[in-house]
């Protein structure tokens, strides 16, 4: 991951609450769960749940169509790598299997995720809101 943060050409995608993502919790397990607060460098936000509508059998995925464009209010098409991220990778995998679905064709997960990233001191971070 610390590779992909440097390389302007891969869509860092956080895919946690607004809250996380602008670093006012630090997990959906507590506001203090982990030691640091914010978001990986460089990275793009897009809540997983946009990638679901409901339905009568409950929350389904949305169509490949409109999850391409979820993804495109973010920069990402279909050619666009992409590594998804959460606080642990839950949130992620469900976001990792939609644009695999919706036709993404370089997807990959980060499986530590937030709860990895947060507790490096060494690695950097950015809170707040996003320029």
């Amino acid at each position: 991951m610390k590779r992909v943060v440097a390389d302007p050409h891969v869509v860092k995608l956080d895919v946690r609450d607004v809250d996380e993502w602008i670093g006012e919790s630090s997990s959906p397990y507590g506001k203090d769960f982990c030691p640091r607060k914010g978001r990986i460098p460089g990275s793009v936000w897009l809540e997983w749940y946009r990638m679901m509508k409901p339905t009568a059998q409950g929350p389904m995925f949305k169509s490949p169509s409109e999850i391409l464009a979820e993804c495109a209010t973010v920069g990402i098409g279909r050619d666009t790598p992409v590594v998804v991220f959460c606080f642990k990778g839950a949130r992620a995998s469900n976001t990792f299997v939609a644009l695999e679905e919706a036709g993404i064709r370089d997807v990959r997960l980060y499986l530590g995720s937030w709860n990895e990233w947060s507790r490096d001191p060494t690695l950097p971070i950015e809170e707040g809101l996003p320029y």
